[in-house]
């Protein structure tokens, strides 16, 4: 019964309804507006008009509304960037946002940090660790010191300073994470500060 229904309104919906197939496409820059793509369209065609009739009049046309297109794109490129600008400049957006707008201004993508692969004898190196170990060992072959006659000092042991023993429970542990900001960025040593 529902499936007949359901058959009945897709089939009236279909006939009724007038559709428009539109591509979208993900990487389209945001200042890029409806009203933008409406006079590019405009312009292709009167090109395609003026390539196929090839009279000055068709050109002039084309030559015009080239003109009109290039100087919006002008205009909404720099209305998107001043305001981007004005986002990176206010106070109140978090660091977050606003490393994400400078990224986005100076054109920063988040790259792929990993190593390239090594060419250490006529072979390529993959493995991580095996890149590492060959870093290490190229730089530690920089510098070769003659330490064969050196003695080390002897430094007196100084047990004044004691560490008592600490007690933790499952509470005061889960007290201090939930106030930790998962999005906020960490250090070098990958520990979010204040932790």
């Amino acid at each position: 019964m529902t499936a007949n229904i359901t058959h009945i309104i897709l089939d009236a919906a279909d006939k009724c309804i007038p559709n428009k197939i539109i591509t979208v496409r993900k990487d389209q820059p945001p200042w890029l507006t409806n009203e933008i793509k409406k006079k590019i369209r405009k312009k292709n065609r009167i090109h395609k008009i003026a390539k196929r009739r090839n009279n000055s009049n068709d050109w002039n046309k084309f030559k015009k509304i080239r003109n009109e297109v290039t100087n919006l794109v002008r205009k909404s490129k720099e209305d998107f960037n001043n305001s981007l600008i004005k986002k990176v400049i206010d106070n109140n957006s978090s660091n977050k946002n606003w490393w994400k707008i400078v990224n986005q201004i100076t054109g920063m993508k988040s790259r792929d940090t990993s190593i390239p692969p090594l060419l250490i004898n006529d072979s390529l190196i993959f493995d991580d660790i095996d890149k590492a170990n060959e870093i290490n060992d190229f730089f530690a072959s920089q510098s070769n010191i003659d330490d064969s006659s050196t003695i080390l000092p002897v430094i007196p042991f100084n047990a004044s300073a004691t560490i008592n023993e600490t007690e933790l429970n499952e509470t005061e542990v889960g007290d201090i994470l939930s106030i930790i900001n998962p999005s906020k960025a960490s250090g070098p040593d990958l520990i979010i500060q204040n932790c």
